[in-house]
């Protein structure tokens, strides 16, 4: 289960880290296979690292900083899109600055094909290593510009894009759950093929969806009567919606509510 906002902030961790890994690539490869004191331009070996990693972040930084709240797209498919095309980008100016080191060389459309290729597959483990550091450095503040996020099945057949303000509750049904939430002032409900275990774990940070029961992730924002009655305590958010409190969750629930 994954979780994207539409408003993506940059994620300078991906920068980083992109750009080191190719300006390393590029130093073992001409390292071992390239020509390393013959250049026409006359760089080191080390500048000539250092100038393909600082064109990869300036690229991969402008992307990142004045694109991608406007382009970005919250699934699997836009992400991939998103960083390829950051890729290709950058992998065209690299190319320019590689054929600067090697004099303007005269080249077909299958050299660049071929380095575009190459230098895409280098980019992917600095994306790869750049979202995980984002991932243990994130902060678990719930971030109130959140606007939108995706819950996915595990095997990614079934998705719901929601503003989390908008959930209602969620409820374990065998190996599923189906999610309920407005959609134009209407209750709606959505069956994905995911755990509630998983969903808490991703959604940990956003305070008001909570643990109810065992079989139940409530919105506590949402709540239109709590009713006590006998030994039980019930969250109604409809005359058709009426949700249990199990005895272990129900002081933190009462707690939110009050």
């Amino acid at each position: 289960m994954l979780v994207f906002n539409t408003s993506e902030k940059p994620n300078y961790f991906v920068v980083a880290s992109t750009a080191l890994f190719l300006c390393l690539s590029y130093y073992l490869y001409e390292l071992f296979y390239g020509e390393i004191y013959e250049t026409h331009s006359g760089q080191t070996l080390i500048e000539r690292a250092f100038l393909i990693g600082l064109s990869t972040a300036v690229i991969f930084g402008i992307f990142e900083a004045a694109f991608k709240q406007i382009f970005f797209s919250p699934s699997f498919e836009g992400m991939v899109s998103w960083h390829l095309g950051q890729s290709l980008a950058a992998g065209l100016v690299a190319f320019v600055i590689d054929s600067y080191f090697d004099g303007y060389p005269t080249w077909e459309s299958k050299h660049l094909f071929a380095f575009l290729s190459v230098y895409s597959l280098c980019c992917f483990p600095g994306v790869v290593i750049g979202y995980l550091v984002h991932q243990r450095t994130k902060k678990n503040s719930f971030d109130e510009d959140l606007r939108f996020i995706i819950v996915r099945s595990s095997g990614k057949e079934d998705e719901l894009v929601v503003d989390p303000r908008d959930l209602m509750f969620l409820a374990e049904e065998d190996t599923s759950m189906r999610v309920f939430y407005l959609e134009n002032g209407e209750i709606n409900s959505k069956l994905i093929a995911s755990r509630l275990a998983n969903f808490e774990k991703e959604f940990h940070d956003i305070p008001f969806l909570v643990r109810a029961h065992q079989a139940y992730i409530v919105n506590i924002n949402r709540v239109s009567e709590v009713v006590r009655e006998k030994q039980q305590i019930l969250l109604h958010y409809s005359s058709h919606y009426i949700i249990p409190v199990d005895e272990k969750f129900r002081t933190r629930i009462l707690n939110r509510i009050n």
